[in-house]
Order: C-alpha cells, then structure tokens, then sequence
C-alpha cells in the first residue's frame, strides 16, 4: 500500500518556471492526507516557490526544495548541506568565465544573483517567483551560508557545462541537469534521493510504500529509490530508463491521474 508520494514540479507537475497548476490537486492532496497518505513535493526551486504554488494546502504538504539540499517537515526549514565558501569563491569565478552562462546561490530561504535586469533575475524573480537578492557583481559573495550553486544558459546548458566546468568540479560536487536551462550543485550525498529517504525514515516508511515521479537527471535517485518510480512521458531519457513505468506529462496532468487512482 502506497503511504508517501513524491513528484518533481518543473516538466512533471506543472511547465518550466511557472506557477500554473490544476485547482484541482488542491482537492486531490486533502484527499490523499485525509487518507493517510503523505505527500511531499521534491524540487530544484527555492522553498518559498514551491510553497507558493500549493499556497491553498501548503501546510498539508512536505518539501524537498533545492535539489535536496533544504528540507520542511513538521520540524520547520532546515538545510541539509552548506558548501564551503572557498569552493564557492572558486566556482563563481569559474562560471563567470563560460560563454554565455550565468548563475545563482542558494540559501533555504533566498537566492543571489550577481547582476540585476538580466535573464536569470527575471526568471527567478517574476516567473519562479523566488526572493531574490541582488550581489552588485561577481565579486560579491553572501555571508549566510550557501547550500546550492545552480548555472544557468538559456541554451545548451549540458554542452558548455560539460566543456567548461563539470570535469573541474566533478570530484568534490554532486551535479545534475535541473531543466533545459539548469545544472545544479549541491554537496555529494545531497540530492532528492538522499532527502527523501530521511523522510522515510522519520515516518517509517518504506520504499515499497513510495510513489515517486518526475522527469529530468535530478530525479534519478527519487526514481530509484522508489518502490513505485513513475517518469512522465516528457522525461529525459536517462529518467525514463530508470523508471518502473511512464505516465502522461503535466500538459494531460500525468501525476494527478496516478494520485486519484489511489482514492
């Protein structure tokens, strides 16, 4: 019997960046509590995204925000992972040498941008609808502490992260494309995976009592960890071979079919 589900939101719940999802889960996730039924939203965004698009029933559901690294259960927001400031100092000023790449850090309850008005900052800031914060440059680091480095390109996102920084940065970070326009850093040992399993273990649970979905590489360990591991029929390639099976994507609803076929 399922007693936890888990799903990606970009590509698998609702489209890339936006917070436009059917009212109807709103009435699906109370069913599914009130059922017994735990459910948990599992991301690359920011907390405060996440809760904003389930605003209505945000405190009926748990999270799994920044690619794993923050968690909210009922214990509150907790970071799972700070990367240490000298490896993000370096990476910073590695990034900001890639043709055409931009990026973000992130805290479990802000992200920073090096410039204002540009792609990356309205995406987060308008679309997202992420707290942003703006560092005036590239040489500008935050004082709080930092637990993911996301790069962001607007096109080719896997080809120049592989050509410039990927082989540099392999053996001391866990890295993953997010999305078309996303890779993510985060400290090795952190990923959805990881974090979900500390979920289940809280309550209990296990794999075998899991449903998860999702669609990109930062799903693979949720997938494969799952007793129940579902890609949508938009998913990478990678993410769709892992996967125990395939389900319609966010445009038909995918991931609210297999929700009410467990009421």
């Amino acid at each position: 019997m399922i007693r936890l589900v888990v799903t990606d939101v970009d590509g698998t719940l609702v489209k890339e960046s936006t917070l436009n999802i059917n009212p109807e889960y709103y009435d699906v996730i109370r069913a599914l509590c009130a059922k017994g039924i735990r459910v948990v939203l599992a991301s690359g965004r920011q907390y405060e995204s996440i809760r904003k698009l389930i605003e209505p029933v945000q405190d009926l559901v748990w999270y799994i925000a920044d690619g794993g690294a923050t968690l909210k259960m009922d214990r509150g927001l907790e970071a799972v992972a700070e990367i240490p400031k000298e490896w993000i100092k370096k990476c910073w000023q590695d990034i900001h040498n890639i043709p055409g790449m931009d990026a973000a850090l992130g805290s479990p309850t802000k992200s920073y941008v090096p410039m204002k008005d540009t792609d990356l900052y309205k995406c987060l800031a308008y679309d997202y609808k992420f707290h942003v914060e703006c560092l005036n440059g590239w040489n500008n680091l935050p004082e709080e502490p930092i637990s993911k480095i996301s790069l962001y390109r607007a096109a080719e996102i896997e080809r120049y992260a592989d050509k410039y920084f990927i082989p540099k940065w392999e053996d001391k970070l866990h890295m993953s494309i997010a999305g078309e326009w996303w890779l993510d850093c985060v400290m090795p040992g952190v990923n959805k995976g990881t974090a979900l399993q500390k979920i289940m273990d809280y309550l209990s649970i296990t794999r075998e009592e899991v449903l998860a979905t999702g669609d990109n590489p930062n799903d693979l360990e949720m997938i494969r960890l799952a007793g129940r591991g579902m890609a949508v029929a938009t998913a990478h390639p990678k993410v769709k071979e892992a996967a125990d099976g395939i389900i319609p994507s966010y445009t038909e609803d995918g991931v609210l079919q297999e929700w009410k076929k467990l009421l």
